[in-house]
């Protein structure tokens, strides 16, 4: 599974003494400031002070007709 650099689309700031990380407005990790200890949710990961989203292949939704050559599918 491959990943993405999102680092420069990642939003930090500083809440009850830890910064949270946000990613589209989607919380996806914290560092507690007195362990500086980072904790990332499943799918993302920190490495050399860069955030990475895991590059996952989401399935197409099920068309109203599968298989259909183009006339009055029913």
């Amino acid at each position: 599974m491959s990943s993405v650099n999102i680092t420069d689309q990642v939003q930090a700031r500083l809440q009850n003494g830890r910064i949270v990380f946000c990613h589209n407005h989607y919380l996806i990790g914290q560092m507690n400031l007195e362990t500086q200890q980072v904790k990332i949710r499943d799918g993302y990961t920190m490495e050399n002070l860069y955030i990475y989203a895991s590059a996952q292949k989401t399935p197409s939704p099920e068309q109203y007709a599968q298989n259909c050559d183009m006339d009055w599918c029913q």
